[in-house]
């Protein structure tokens, strides 16, 4: 379970950094299709690699510690833990496609 969070958390940590990257591509009036499709698929193999590798060292190395500090939540402040967590991946996945759709030229 808590490589499935560690992969979940890398990925919305990944689609944040990339709704940032497209904004700023966006205000610095870079195009992204400009660039050689062959270099995007290499970069984003790059930045997704990096992405994980440093929440492996970050997240999952320290994984019992995380679990042993939030063990002793009562239900109810647990409850409202896992609705701020969906509330946050959805609105990730939303802004990054949202962004995307209307910001890539």
């Amino acid at each position: 379970m808590e490589f499935n969070s560690y992969l979940l958390i890398s990925m919305l940590v990944g689609f944040n950094i990339l709704t940032v990257l497209l904004i700023v591509c966006y205000l610095s009036n870079i195009n992204l299709k400009e660039f050689d499709p062959q270099t995007i698929k290499i970069a984003g193999g790059i930045f997704a690699i990096g992405v994980i590798i440093f929440n492996y060292f970050h997240l999952y190395k320290n994984r019992d510690h995380i679990c042993k500090q939030y063990d002793d939540l009562s239900g109810q402040r647990r409850i409202k833990g896992m609705v701020i967590f969906w509330f946050y991946a959805l609105l990730s996945i939303a802004l990054l496609f949202i962004v995307g759709v209307n910001l890539s030229r």
